[in-house]
């Protein structure tokens, strides 16, 4: 059930989302089975929170003027921007591979640990 809360009209462009992400085994090909028995200590949560930049007043103003030339530097300022932060994240990605990598790794030694504990 939703509660009630005071709304701030500068929050409408703020948004969160929540990604969860398991791994999956390589040998399973029904992906809807293993969301359905996975258990919540294999799920990996992360918070995505996301701003969404709305144009100013002056902006506005001068696109219905005509003025191409300031809206065109603008919004080749804003590519320039987003170009940059993937590129960060592409950076990102190999060490993201490799946390990754290492948690797969931390988790098979933890079944082992358990599987070694069971014979005991």
């Amino acid at each position: 059930m939703l509660q009630p809360f005071d709304y701030d009209p500068n929050e409408k462009s703020k948004h969160k989302f929540m990604v969860q992400s398991l791994v999956a085994p390589t040998d399973t090909s029904d992906m809807e089975a293993v969301w359905k028995e996975a258990k919540p200590e294999d799920l990996m949560d992360s918070k995505l929170r996301c701003l969404f930049e709305l144009p100013s007043e002056n902006e506005k103003a001068h696109e219905g003027d005509g003025e191409i030339n300031k809206s065109g530097s603008s919004n080749i300022t804003k590519t320039e921007s987003v170009l940059s932060k993937s590129v960060r994240f592409q950076s990102g990605d190999s060490e993201y591979k490799k946390l990754m990598e290492e948690n797969k790794r931390l988790r098979q030694n933890i079944q082992r640990l358990r599987e070694e504990y069971k014979q005991f």
